[in-house]
């Protein structure tokens, strides 16, 4: 019966291991050698505000998330903390004492001057 000798197990050190880049036994010559993962292979950035991780030459990225509300008068952002999209009011003020500031949803800020100002 044939059985694997386990001195002769090669195991390879981890400790420099990245999500996409490996430190891989090569069959044909029984050494380590670090090893870039294949592209798509599924990994995780460990940034809450990316989707989709991926490897793609040896390094591990995604998507950013898309926070868009669809609403001009917020500023949209990932919470990189929590990967929660949060939506900030804008702020419109221009400083101009003689115009009315306010945001529109579709246009954005917009600044209406003052009859007689």
């Amino acid at each position: 019966m044939c059985e694997v000798d386990p001195d002769t197990v090669v195991t390879c050190d981890t400790t420099n291991d990245l999500p996409c880049r490996k430190n891989l036994c090569d069959p044909d010559t029984g050494n380590c050698s670090m090893t870039f993962l294949d592209d798509d292979t599924p990994c995780d950035d460990t940034n809450p505000c990316t989707e989709a991780d991926r490897c793609t030459g040896g390094v591990c990225a995604g998507d950013l998330k898309d926070c868009g509300d669809g609403d001009a008068c917020t500023n949209d952002a990932c919470n990189p903390s929590n990967g929660q999209c949060q939506h900030a009011p804008v702020n419109c003020d221009d400083g101009d004492d003689c115009t009315i500031d306010y945001c529109d949803q579709v246009d954005g800020c917009k600044h209406e001057p003052i009859p007689g100002c």
